[in-house]
């Protein structure tokens, strides 16, 4: 029953009544019939919604009143310009527990008794064979017949051997050359077609698999800038071509014509899914400025099979007030958005969390959270696009400068986000990769290129970030704190390559991006290959050839679980879920995928069927968790609104429990909780009145789990 003093009149005259003859005497100490002994459980300065408080036992009752009062937070109203000084905007439950520890609830919960990174479903078929898809690529191949004539041009004329226009040695690569309209007009190359180049190799040659060659006019006269160029060229040839000692002819499949006016940009991609045991070493001339371009770091750490680094932080102490973080990350579309953390850091309590990016949360925003102080850190967070969440590779920079207090992401180069009044600290003592501190939200993808300064750059250097190496950036090297180029293409560790530390991984895959799809990566090279343009008369053929390559799946990481029963134990146990093993060794023997890997779409156009040679099923494992039993006294909505004045004293209701009487009997612990237990303030008495009930109470019980 619930008494609300402020009612009709009526209610009023009867309530007194009630009063004055239920709480005449009230003494604390009562024991007589009449008497009213009070028990405190919260007052207006209770710091604490959890409390233990002493019921009288060994009398009779003949009611049992609890007086409920409310005020608003420290008897303030909220106001238009301070909406949440008093009682606030808004209504929460609020609701009190008596807890009885003689009575156990059994909260139940579900393990599966496998969990099986990127596999969705109830049966894994595997297999520990390895598991291939295929992409299936149109090529070009060019056969030479007849020379009837044939000119040739000659740009640079050194005799320098290099290994890094086309590294072979590695299973991708890409490399790009600026020659000026003034070379291969000196050269006596006039405007028109070129059908050919010729390339001088000095060692025993290879296969460079996969093969493009693709030209374009340019405007720029060096490479300087360190960014490669991504459009607009023309592709003379796409085959496999196996180089030997010597000269060699590159016959083009289309003709590149030239303008006469302009610089022409050209570009050499190959992929080796087996490398070559050398590079191709070809000869080639200095050019005294940087010319050339070529990926040197094409390797990403892939994170997708629960993978994540640890990272040495014994040199992060020079990180306080000022951090920038820059690297490259590509999500799996196909998991996004998900729940993930690809950055975190604490200092030595894990709860402490002093840096937190996730890229992003699965509501599509990307948060960034940095500094710490007063249980609280700074944040700024924004929705992603489907393209910034993943399906190509982003350049991702976030800053911070805590004196300043701002706070910004920029994305490919540009301002994405910014934020100001951040003013928190940091003290990054953990750092982790891939995961949050706790090794949950697993990041869906790859990264690499990872570069750590005690800076907060400013946004003229983002783009240089994003363009070069950070052993690239002299004037930037004292800021640099760490850093990952994460090029290792195997194993279970990154090298920071500043102080020389190493990191450890766990369930670490790599990949490498195919070398007509390298778009970063980029190093400055000051020699061109000395090479031959031709231009003539010739009798070729061209045929198309299909040509698949394949490319192994990961392995699947899979935990294994059981349950331990802790039922009857004393004192009261959770059961555990146990992590009985895991293991990384199986691939999911589902069908290999054909794609059609001429379209960027990458159709599917067949499939090869996997012989599984076990299956494991996945099932559900109760198990449970104990608590002593929460027995629901009142339930309540706090009131909420601007001007809302409940006043010093606030308002008071009363409410009858008598009914309750088994239970308010002893030591026992109030709580209260869902939400609303702190958005205003409570006095809570509990007033017994000595006495013969009008019906003895035999047994309470809740019917449903508090």
């Amino acid at each position: 029953m619930q008494l609300n003093k402020q009612t009709s009149p009526l209610f009023g005259k009867l309530f007194l009544a009630l009063l004055i003859y239920a709480f005449a005497p009230k003494l604390s100490n009562a024991q007589n019939t009449g008497d009213t002994i009070k028990v405190k459980s919260f007052h207006y300065g209770s710091n604490t919604r959890d409390t233990l408080i002493v019921f009288p036992t060994g009398k009779t009752y003949e009611k049992i009143i609890m007086r409920y009062n409310m005020r608003c937070k420290n008897a303030l109203v909220s106001d238009n310009t301070n909406r949440s000084m008093g009682c606030g905007e808004w209504d929460y439950s609020c609701n009190t527990y008596i807890i009885d520890s003689s009575k156990i609830e059994d909260a139940q919960s579900l393990q599966a008794n496998y969990i099986i990174t990127n596999f969705t479903g109830n049966t894994f078929p595997y297999t520990k064979k390895p598991v291939y898809d295929y992409y299936q690529y149109t090529q070009q191949k060019v056969t030479l017949s007849t020379v009837i004539s044939d000119s040739s041009f000659q740009v640079g004329n050194g005799s320098i051997n290099s290994q890094f226009i086309l590294k072979t040695n590695e299973k991708a690569g890409k490399s790009q050359f600026i020659y000026l309209a003034s070379e291969l007009a000196d050269a006596g190359l006039s405007a028109g077609s070129i059908q050919s180049i010729v390339l001088n190799i000095a060692n025993l040659g290879g296969k460079a698999g996969f093969l493009k060659v693709r030209m374009k006019h340019t405007d720029s006269s060096n490479t300087s800038s360190g960014v490669a160029e991504l459009t607009g060229f023309t592709e003379v040839f796409n085959s496999d071509f196996i180089f030997a000692n010597g000269n060699n002819r590159i016959l083009f499949k289309t003709p590149f014509t030239w303008n006469g006016l302009k610089n022409i940009l050209l570009e050499f991609s190959f992929t080796n899914s087996v490398p070559n045991d050398t590079a191709l070493s070809v000869v080639g001339a200095a050019s005294g400025i940087s010319m050339g371009l070529t990926a040197t770091n094409i390797y990403a750490a892939d994170l997708s099979n629960n993978g994540h680094f640890n990272l040495d932080t014994s040199n992060f102490s020079s990180i306080k007030n000022e951090i920038t973080l820059a690297f490259w990350a590509y999500g799996n579309a196909n998991q996004m958005p998900a729940n993930t953390s690809i950055l975190y850091s604490t200092d030595n309590n894990l709860n402490n969390r002093q840096l937190n990016i996730h890229l992003p949360f699965s509501n599509n925003s990307v948060y960034f959270d940095c500094g710490f102080a007063a249980g609280g850190y700074d944040r700024i967070n924004k929705a992603a696009t489907s393209a910034e969440q993943g399906g190509q590779w982003n350049h991702w920079v976030f800053t911070k400068n805590a004196t300043t207090g701002v706070m910004k992401i920029f994305v490919n180069g540009n301002l994405w986000l910014s934020g100001t009044g951040k003013t928190k600290a940091m003290n990054m003592l953990n750092m982790f990769i891939g995961k949050d501190q706790n090794l949950q939200n697993n990041y869906k993808g790859k990264i690499n290129d990872f570069a750590i300064y005690n800076k907060a750059m400013p946004d003229s250097l983002v783009g240089t970030l994003m363009n070069r190496s950070a052993f690239a950036l002299t004037d930037l090297y004292s800021n640099l704190v760490a850093y990952y180029p994460m090029n290792e293409g195997a194993g279970q560790s990154i090298n920071e390559n500043k102080l020389f530390k190493q990191s450890t991984g766990t369930n670490i895959n790599w990949t490498y991006d195919r070398g007509a799809k390298i778009s970063k990566g980029f190093m400055l090279l000051d020699v061109r290959p000395s090479i031959q343009f031709t231009r003539g008369n010739y009798t070729s053929t061209i045929q198309n050839v299909s040509v698949r390559d394949s490319v192994k799946r990961s392995t699947n990481y899979i935990e294994k679980y059981s349950i331990q029963s802790k039922a009857g134990i004393t004192p009261m146990t959770n059961d555990i879920a146990k992590l009985d093993s895991s293991f990384n060794n199986l691939f999911a023997a589902t069908s290999s995928k054909i794609y059609n890997a001429d379209y960027d779409s990458l159709p599917i156009i067949d499939s090869l069927i996997n012989v599984a040679e076990g299956t494991i099923t996945i099932q559900n494992l109760p198990y449970y968790k104990r608590f002593p039993f929460y027995n629901e006294i009142m339930s309540f909505v706090t009131p909420y609104g601007i001007n809302v004045d409940m006043g010093v004293n606030g308002k008071t209701w009363y409410y009858d429990v008598s009914d309750f009487a088994p239970l308010l009997q002893g030591p026992k612990r109030i709580v209260m909780s869902l939400g609303g237990q702190n958005q205003e303030q409570n006095d809570i008495e509990f007033w017994f009145v000595v006495g013969t009930p009008p019906r003895n109470v035999l047994e309470f019980n809740q019917i449903w789990q508090g």
